[in-house]
């Protein structure tokens, strides 16, 4: 059994993972077929006659998400090159071409590549909810105003700098509950972290 050491530019489960899943579209977690036949042991025209009879066989709208072709270029001497056509599948194309694979061997490669596919998902989620809270800070920032925004920078800055609620207030022209608002306001947007038993 051959290992695929994945290029460090393609997001994967891990580097030097036996199943490389990567991105299409930045968002969608995919194989190869050319894995596939690898892992599964087969030819890998074996498996675009499988792929090609599932496209036959389910509406557009199912199969061209999840099964996308692609074409590779290989040189096969003097300097002549040919292409070879594979497809990227999705979790559900994978799932549905090899669905009919049987034996404890092809169990095992379905369980790393179902594993591969969750951790890519996972990934996204977490990056989805990063851009999520990052459009949520944005949307908070827009609507403190210019005033408030001003208010905010000056109380963050000398809270970092040691100062108390009240000496702030008094800097920044500003009541003391006003100071405790705007730097809860600061610690919900992630400006910092908020220090144990303070505000």
């Amino acid at each position: 059994m051959s290992t695929k050491i994945i290029p460090e530019n393609v997001p994967s489960v891990k580097e030097n993972s036996l199943v490389c899943v990567s991105f299409i579209n930045s968002n969608v977690p995919v194989v190869s077929s050319l894995d596939v036949a690898r892992h599964f042991h087969k030819k890998h025209k074996h498996v675009l006659e499988e792929i090609r009879k599932i496209i036959g066989s389910t509406p557009k709208d199912f199969h061209w998400p999840n099964f996308r072709p692609m074409i590779r270029e290989e040189e096969i001497g003097k300097g002549a090159t040919r292409n070879f056509p594979f497809y990227l599948l999705t979790r559900d194309g994978f799932s549905l071409l090899v669905m009919g694979f049987t034996g404890k061997e092809a169990l095992a490669w379905k369980i790393l590549y179902i594993q591969a596919f969750n951790e890519m998902e996972t990934v996204l989620r977490e990056k989805f909810v990063s851009a999520e809270h990052h459009e949520k800070i944005c949307k908070a920032l827009y609507s403190l105003g210019p005033d408030k925004k001003r208010k905010m920078r000056s109380v963050v800055r000398y809270h970092q700098m040691g100062l108390g609620k009240g000496g702030i207030a008094k800097l920044v022209g500003i009541h003391g509950r006003e100071v405790s608002r705007l730097l809860n306001c600061a610690i919900a947007l992630g400006f910092f972290e908020k220090p144990s038993g303070s505000i």
